[in-house]
């Protein structure tokens, strides 16, 4: 479910779907790409905070279990 923030924020913009009239096509403003960004890198930046400290052992694993996770063949 996508949850949409309250318009006066002006980080979405909502149209019409111009081929179909009951829709609705989403998207960021500049404000919302920025604040996007900001989240991702920061989210990033703490990824790699954690992970750094780990043994390479450790780093074998985990990418090891993700990419078990994510269906890719591990063998």
């Amino acid at each position: 479910m996508i949850q949409v923030q309250h318009p006066l924020l002006g980080y979405v913009k909502s149209e019409t779907h111009p081929e179909d009239r009951r829709g609705v096509l989403l998207s960021l403003t500049e404000p919302g790409r920025e604040k996007a960004l900001k989240a991702i890198k920061e989210k990033e930046e703490e990824f790699y905070k954690r992970i750094s400290k780990w043994e390479d052992s450790d780093l074998e694993t985990f990418v090891y279990m993700l990419r078990c996770f994510n269906g890719y063949d591990t063998k």
